[in-house]
């Protein structure tokens, strides 16, 4: 089903909840709106949903743990608020989640650790606060972090340097304190780093040089 970049608006229609046999869903670029958290239903088999750049509010529904085989979840830029449910975090099998450009709030717990396949983890834009968890060093899939413009604080986890695909990580416009982690120095395939507009403080590590792949530093 793609509908995508049309001038569609309204509310999704009660009878899609009952397509079970959905695989693929593209919603992206309309207006369409109501509550995103009764606006779907149960899909065993969809393994991709975009519903980006429309007008949908409430709150992500924990039935999405539901579709067993979904690989991207994107939701950006609507008005979705409230806490991301637990539930997100046992799907496994997602590749990519962007919730990015919302109003969601909160903070991230160190469960987000289940989601080894993700190698695309988009959040920011938010208003996520609280400590960047730890647990972010057992996505060894990641490839592409960005938690920017959100509101969380305390220092960058040092434990940030065993993701050996990551080439984009963006932590800028938030309120992290202390020292720039040595950590971030072991990651080799870093391209873009962007720590600009927080609180750190200290010297930038030497090591930066050793970064043969950096191609963008944000500070």
């Amino acid at each position: 089903l793609t509908l995508d970049d049309n001038l569609l608006s309204g509310p999704i229609p009660k009878s899609l909840t009952n397509c079970k046999s959905l695989i693929r869903a593209r919603f992206k670029g309309n207006s369409f709106s109501g509550d995103i958290s009764e606006s779907f239903g149960e899909y065993p088999n969809l393994n991709f949903i975009d519903l980006s750049n429309n007008k949908f509010h409430g709150q992500i529904s924990p039935k999405w743990e539901k579709s067993r085989k979904l690989v991207a979840f994107i939701a950006t830029d609507n008005n979705i608020t409230g806490p991301i449910p637990p539930e997100i975090w046992n799907m496994t099998q997602l590749n990519q989640l962007d919730l990015s450009s919302n109003n969601i709030s909160g903070e991230l717990p160190e469960t987000i650790n289940k989601l080894t396949r993700v190698s695309k983890l988009q959040l920011n834009g938010n208003q996520l606060s609280g400590r960047i968890p730890s647990g972010i060093r057992s996505l060894a899939n990641l490839e592409y972090l960005d938690l920017s413009s959100n509101r969380f604080t305390f220092q960058i986890p040092a434990t940030l340097d065993s993701l050996p695909r990551l080439y984009y990580m963006n932590l800028s416009r938030n309120d992290l304190e202390q020292n720039i982690p040595m950590g971030l120095t072991k990651l080799s395939q870093l391209q873009t780093l962007d720590l600009s507009h927080n609180k750190l403080d200290g010297e930038i590590p030497s090591q930066f040089s050793s970064l043969q792949n950096l191609e963008k530093l944000y500070l």
